[in-house]
């Protein structure tokens, strides 16, 4: 399953611990790996961002926007892009 994009995102709960996840989004659908093991797939990249602000999780790039973490927050190696 070949990525398309790939996105970034933290826990907002957590900060200022970093609890990461990354949001690929693939011809088939889009998949949510969370850095702890949680690994999810959904049919659309409407319901992936659905389920990932039900877990509070916020885009990377939205909290940096907003200040709540530094602009230089880079996110950790992850390995291969696939889900």
């Amino acid at each position: 399953m070949a990525a398309i994009s790939m996105e970034w995102w933290l826990n907002a709960e957590a900060l200022p611990e970093h609890d990461w996840a990354r949001l690929l989004v693939t011809a088939q659908g889009a998949c949510v790996k969370e850095l702890d093991g949680g690994h999810f797939f959904f049919p659309s990249l409407a319901d992936a961002i659905a389920w990932l602000r039900a877990e509070d999780y916020r885009s990377l790039e939205d909290l940096k926007e907003y200040g709540l973490v530094p602009i230089g927050l880079a996110p950790p190696a992850a390995g291969a892009p696939g889900c």
